[in-house]
């Protein structure tokens, strides 16, 4: 929504840069907005020493940016 408002895939489409790179790097930002939440949330269950939930939460908390952003990218599209 915001992009359609402002226009920036426009403008850097039109001083050259490629629409593929485009969305990769959006992807790749996106990941990395979501991941310092997350890294918070484990160093959270660190700092509190809440060792029963730390084997199954680390790797959660971790991978859940990667799965989450890619698919809210692909099904933006068919809205």
């Amino acid at each position: 929504m915001y992009e359609r408002e402002s226009g920036l895939k426009h403008m850097q489409v039109i001083s050259g840069m490629n629409v593929a790179t485009y969305w990769v790097i959006n992807v790749m930002y996106d990941i990395a907005k979501v991941e310092v939440p997350m890294i918070l949330c484990c160093a959270l269950l660190a700092i509190f020493n809440l060792k029963e939930y730390m084997p199954e939460a680390f790797p959660a908390f971790i991978l859940f940016p990667f799965g989450i952003v890619p698919f809210t990218h692909a099904t933006s599209f068919l809205f």
